[in-house]
């Protein structure tokens, strides 16, 4: 027994360390395999991060020459209408200018009518004329200046839109760097969290070891002294087979000495009833002259009972009350007895009531009578006793027609029954 015993140790270590070395490397594996893929997952990461970083620094520098753009073609455009306020003056100078000369002309028309007047209508033509397309000059220039300011206000309005759509792109790259961010640190807190998973498994692949290291000590104590124990188990069996044939021996002896001390207690209880019933017979009257004051007593005829239904006690309780007052805890021995107490009782009275009967002195489960008598196996209910609470149920109780055990603790109504010797003296 014990070299299969040990060969069996033997190989559930073998086992054990087989799995546990399988467990080890596949969970080194995996976790290998999880730190590589992290790994190339945050490389990733990392390269797409550059990319996105290099790509907003473009857009950043593209809308920062945007900008001066859109500043240079702002200045332009005061610069244009400046220009166009002076030319606008310079337009109202000339048209002065020349309102004046028309004014002058004809005062020189009306104040002369010399010869000389032809002449100077001839130099104010010129200068008419001069002064007409020194305005049609001006004018021409300010169509320019205007047609240029607008082609300028409608680069200004392509840049705003060019520039609305930067800061809408530069929106959303910011938020897209910062979900990249957040990817990145969620990645950096999985990665710490695998790198603390495998110290822990380092930890408990280490301490695994140790353990095989003591399990393959152990095992090799258990070879070691597998010689010495096989002899030692080979004196125990020798010597268990001696206590064996004692044993057997002893119990027959002590078989023996119960079936002597059985016979002994009939013997004791016998003479004991015989002195009871004499000491009866010879005080009667004064021991049963008390019997039944102040109690309702039922006779039937077994016997004269009183039965207690207002106030349920547990057995030795119920037992104490009978005997304060000279009667016994009832004893219905026979089937005739039970069903005059079931008569009775049934006047109006509760079901249970406990009896005299229990198995307190005798081998669990031997109910027997205050007299010594055995209780009768047909007054049990089917199944019945059964020891059930673990072996306490050492009193016994009427249910309807039939008896029944239970714990002495339960707490039941019950029947005190006037000593035989006694009902002579009642009144």
């Amino acid at each position: 027994m014990l070299r299969t015993t040990v060969l069996f140790l033997l190989l559930s270590l073998a086992a054990i360390q087989a799995k546990d070395d399988l467990d080890c490397e596949t969970a080194k594996e995996s976790l290998q395999r999880s730190f590589d893929v992290l790994s190339i997952s945050t490389r990733e990461l990392g390269r797409q991060c550059r990319e996105e970083k290099r790509e907003c620094d473009k857009k950043m520098r593209e809308f920062a020459k945007l900008k001066d753009d859109f500043d240079t073609c702002e200045i332009d455009k005061n610069n244009m209408g400046n220009e166009i306020v002076n030319y606008a003056a310079s337009i109202d100078e000339i048209s002065s200018a020349l309102y004046r000369c028309n004014m002058k002309l004809e005062e020189e028309e009306t104040a002369t009518q010399n010869s000389d007047i032809l002449e100077i209508e001839e130099n104010a033509t010129r200068e008419n004329e001069a002064l007409t397309a020194a305005l049609e000059s001006a004018r021409h220039e300010a169509s320019e200046l205007r047609q240029k300011l607008e082609n300028e206000i409608t680069r200004k309005d392509g840049l705003l839109e060019q520039i609305n759509a930067l800061n809408e792109s530069k929106t959303n790259l910011e938020a897209l760097l910062q979900g990249e961010k957040e990817s990145k640190e969620n990645l950096r807190v999985q990665l710490d969290a695998e790198k603390a998973s495998a110290d822990a498994m380092r930890k408990e692949l280490h301490s695994l070891k140790e353990e095989k290291m003591q399990l393959q000590q152990l095992s090799a104590d258990y070879i070691a002294n597998y010689t010495d124990t096989r002899t030692e188990i080979n004196e125990l069996k020798k010597h268990v087979a001696r206590l064996e044939k004692e044993n057997k021996n002893v119990l027959k002896k002590l078989a023996i000495c119960n079936e002597l001390r059985a016979q002994a207690v009939d013997d004791a209880t016998d003479a004991n009833n015989q002195q009871n019933e004499i000491e009866n017979n010879k005080n009667g009257t004064e021991k049963c002259g008390r019997i039944g004051r102040g109690l309702d007593l039922t006779r039937t005829p077994s016997g004269v009972y009183y039965f207690n239904h207002k106030t349920a006690l547990p057995w030795v309780s119920a037992n104490d009350f009978c005997r304060s007052r000279g009667l016994d805890l009832a004893s219905a021995e026979t089937e005739e007895e039970i069903l005059e107490v079931g008569r009775v009782r049934s006047l109006g009275y509760h079901v249970a009531f406990w009896t005299a009967a229990s198995d307190r002195g005798h081998p669990a489960g031997q109910f027997h009578w205050p007299s010594g008598r055995k209780v009768a196996s047909s007054l049990w209910f089917p199944g019945q006793p059964d020891q059930a609470s673990q072996g306490r149920e050492d009193c016994a109780y009427v249910y309807g027609s039939k008896l029944k055990d239970s714990p002495c603790s339960a707490s039941f109504y019950f029947a005190c029954q006037v000593p035989r010797e006694c009902i002579p003296h009642l009144n």
